[in-house]
């Protein structure tokens, strides 16, 4: 692929840590209409600030290409606001995201860990990790079944990772620079997509 800045314009942000140049350059970028994951008016990328449920399906939605929804069935959901309404609908019906039990999504509560990470791991078509190493001895005991699968995909392909003390933290919240380098590693790792060929024109090693 080459360096991704050499690829993508500069996204002009003005808090990008190194860390995060690759994953907001691509992400931030005008080549994508729309545009992926955007900064804020004052012209920052808040990496550390929360990501909310709100944002990241819409995130989601965008980094899929955007697809027509006219044809899927209403997603359920009371307080889903116009500017999610697409992404709602799409991640409903493809099983990427879902509401709870009392028939909200909560665009505006902030987004797990754990909930991020099945995302996806969904997004990518559930890919098999019978050949993926096991989950470290004495690490990640915090991670909940429903969960293990996506966490050990997550792991072996470095798109996520825990804490120095073993821990995963599912319920922790987690911030907009983490989810973009998560992203960002999903898209330019093709072995990390149950059908590589399939995935989206947005992600890197697919895009001309």
């Amino acid at each position: 692929i080459g360096a991704i800045e050499s690829v993508y314009p500069s996204h002009g942000l003005t808090d990008v840590p190194a860390w995060l140049e690759g994953s907001v350059s691509w992400l931030a970028s005008s080549v994508h209409d729309p545009v992926l994951m955007t900064g804020f008016p004052d012209g920052s990328f808040g990496p550390g600030l929360d990501i909310d449920r709100g944002q990241f399906v819409r995130l989601l939605y965008r980094e899929s290409g955007a697809p027509d929804v006219s044809a899927l069935g209403p997603h359920g959901l009371s307080d889903v606001p116009t500017w999610v309404r697409a992404a709602t609908t799409w991640a409903v019906a493809d099983g990427i995201m879902t509401g709870y039990r009392d028939g909200t999504f909560r665009p505006d509560a902030p987004v797990s860990r754990a909930e991020v990470v099945r995302a996806k791991y969904r997004l990518a078509g559930t890919p098999a990790v019978s050949g993926l190493p096991p989950l470290p001895a004495g690490r990640f005991g915090d991670v909940p079944p429903w969960i293990a699968d996506a966490v050990r995909w997550a792991v072996a392909h470095e798109l996520m990772s825990g804490f120095p003390d073993g821990s995963f933290r599912p319920v922790q919240p987690i911030s907009r620079g983490e989810v973009a380098r998560a992203d960002y590693r999903l898209s330019i790792t093709p072995a990390a997509w149950a059908d590589p060929g399939g995935a989206p024109d947005t992600v890197p090693f697919v895009a001309p």
